[in-house]
């Protein structure tokens, strides 16, 4: 994060691909740099092989050129939340399914 500093940037434009990005994008905001999380399906580039290394060319001209619209990321606190929202609900959905089977093979 020093290296971009020192260089001065101070936006950072990154596709969402997976929870890859989260790291990144919390070590970015505690720097001081404002993260461009956009969608990965927003900024397609044109016809052709899909490599990471043009992609990050093609991402960095279109933030260049402002025509990057970066998507809604809530705070850490709100972020926390979530997950623990999220776990829950997938634990609640494992073991409804849990239940569903024990039933299932009690009824045969």
């Amino acid at each position: 994060m020093d290296y971009l500093k020192i260089n001065g940037i101070t936006t950072v434009a990154m596709e969402s691909t997976g929870v890859y990005w989260l790291p990144l994008y919390i070590m970015l905001e505690e720097a001081g740099i404002e993260p461009y999380l956009v969608n990965a399906k927003h900024v397609k580039n044109v016809t052709g092989r899909k490599r990471d290394d043009t992609d990050a060319i093609w991402l960095q001209k279109l933030h260049t050129c402002g025509l990057l619209q970066k998507s809604f990321q809530p705070d850490n606190e709100i972020r926390v939340l979530r997950n623990y929202t999220r776990q829950r609900k997938n634990l609640i959905s494992l073991s409804s399914d849990a239940v569903r089977r024990m039933q299932k093979h009690l009824n045969k």
